[in-house]
């Protein structure tokens, strides 16, 4: 046994019986290798009904896998992970190495890290004059704004729940924007969320 690794009887049980299997095989296959099914129950050491739901569970598996994959590609749709405690959203400007600090605004956000364009716009107008004030009026200033779109704040219509959203506000979101899908399949979140992604509106940001 791998050192440091402790098996339980049925783990120990289920490792011999596959051993034993191998073992009786050295001279030839006793049950043909396009059998799958008898191979498999007979080194398992399980019913042919729980093998089914065995692979069941497996290719249910498999298929979130590939749906949470599905996901992962569009992060940029589902804002990804987010936290849920208050959080801030800093607009420092910055001038070589040294932040210039009376332009530093703080932002109280919750859920989404983002902020309203009239806020921003008042920011930027204040710091805009801030800055003409102190470097006189011949004074080139640039200012780059970077990751702009990631902070504007979207309306409640373009919104989409995020990917951590219990099942039920999934559902919800589906009902009020009237996109039918089967209720007896018993989707899952991921599911859910791709069906949502699917039918969301066009992104609208806050005026």
């Amino acid at each position: 046994m791998p050192k440091g690794k402790e098996f339980s009887k049925d783990e120990k049980a289920l490792i011999f019986r596959v051993t034993e299997f191998v073992e009786s095989e050295k001279d030839g296959n006793e049950i043909p290798l396009n059998n799958t099914i008898e191979r498999l129950v007979t080194m398992l050491g399980v019913s042919p009904t729980a093998l089914k739901a065995f692979k069941k569970e497996l290719n249910d598996l498999k298929f979130e896998m590939q749906q949470t994959n599905k996901l992962n590609e569009i992060d940029d749709e589902t804002n990804a992970a987010f936290r849920s405690r208050p959080r801030t959203t800093s607009e420092p400007v910055a001038a070589k190495s040294v932040f210039h600090l009376p332009s530093v605004d703080v932002f109280k956000c919750d859920d989404d890290h983002n902020v309203n364009s009239a806020h921003f716009n008042s920011w930027l107008s204040e710091t805009c004059g801030m800055l003409r004030t102190e470097h006189g009026k011949d004074a080139k200033i640039t200012l780059i704004i970077d990751n702009a779109t990631w902070h504007n704040q979207q309306t409640l219509e373009s919104k989409v729940p995020k990917r951590g959203s219990r099942k039920s506000i999934l559902q919800e979101w589906l009902k009020v924007h009237n996109v039918s899908y089967d209720e007896s399949l018993k989707l899952t979140n991921v599911e859910l969320l791709l069906k949502i992604i699917e039918n969301a509106p066009l992104p609208k940001n806050l005026p």
